[in-house]
């Protein structure tokens, strides 16, 4: 029987081992990437390493989508190279970047148009999540076409929920964002207080996390924090970027977003000179402003 042709169009830190996972799941793998290193990584694995979006679309007929921003999904679509020209019915694309829910819901017209369909599928759960395979994925889309998926789904993913139409994959993955965004910042300020305050942050790090103030942000960044060992596998950017999605969301059904509204302020504020560190060089803000130098214990 042959193999199901899966394509993946991203490598970065959560692409590379999905596209690693599909082809543990026995799937058959064409990958593009703008980066050689990552694309030679797979093909000695026993993917496909391809030239352009439009080739990888022309091989396979499920295609995945996981890029930083919008604008890159956009170029992959509909940019010269893109695979618009090469979309036909029976093709599926699986748009699995975190972006605006607007322009996933325009993509798919222009997808439509081609007769090929497209569901969004945005993941959380990290870098660690796509190595072990066990990422949440949000999916928006039409429940058939979303069956179709599931063994794709299901290869890099444990957690796997159909949430609605179209967009709205991208819409829960916002407000998913928006939660991370405002525990970081709880953690870093809280983290600044207690160093001023002379508590021990490896004792107060063991008691907080199994008292009521627990959260993942909480135990999966305090030790960077306090270590000052930064992960930038997820950056200031990507969440300026995913806070900036959520605060637009809230505007446009004028809802007050206080706090994701200040979160969103303080990445900006921080973005210039640590956009690209990791989302834990946040504390470095809390700092500055609160005069106190950590003092690593971790």
């Amino acid at each position: 029987m042959a193999r199901e042709k899966v394509g993946i169009i991203g490598l970065g830190a959560m692409g590379k081992p999905m596209a690693l996972n599909l082809l543990k799941g026995g799937f058959e793998v064409f990958a593009f990437d703008i980066r050689k290193e990552p694309l030679e990584e797979l093909e000695a694995s026993g993917a496909h390493a391809l030239t352009c979006p439009h080739s990888v679309a022309t091989h396979a007929d499920r295609v995945i989508t996981i890029l930083p921003s919008s604008r890159d999904v956009q170029e992959s679509i509909l940019g010269r190279n893109g695979m618009i020209a090469t979309l036909r019915e029976g093709k599926i694309l699986i748009e699995m970047s975190t972006i605006s829910p607007l322009v996933t819901q325009e993509l798919a017209g222009h997808v439509e148009k081609t007769g090929a369909k497209m569901i969004d599928g945005p993941v959380s759960g990290g870098g660690k999540g796509a190595e072990e395979g066990t990422l949440t994925i949000m999916v928006g889309g039409d429940t058939e076409v979303f069956e179709q998926c599931r063994p794709i789904l299901m290869a890099v993913g444990k957690n796997v929920h159909h949430v609605g139409a179209i967009g709205m994959g991208e819409t829960v993955k916002m407000l998913n964002q928006l939660l991370v965004g405002v525990n970081l910042i709880g953690v870093c300020e809280t983290v600044g207080l207690a160093s001023k305050l002379g508590v021990n942050l490896e004792q107060l790090y063991e008691i907080l996390r199994t008292s009521a103030g627990r959260s993942m942000q909480l135990e999966s960044k305090m030790p960077m924090i306090v270590s000052g060992s930064y992960d930038t596998a997820f950056k200031i950017d990507f969440m300026e970027k995913d806070l900036g999605y959520a605060v637009e969301m809230a505007r446009d059904v004028e809802f007050p977003l206080i706090f994701g509204g200040l979160a969103h302020t303080l990445f900006l504020a921080t973005q210039a000179e640590r956009g690209k560190n990791g989302v834990e060089a946040m504390m470095n803000l809390f700092e500055a402003i609160g005069n106190v130098k950590l003092q690593k214990s971790l």
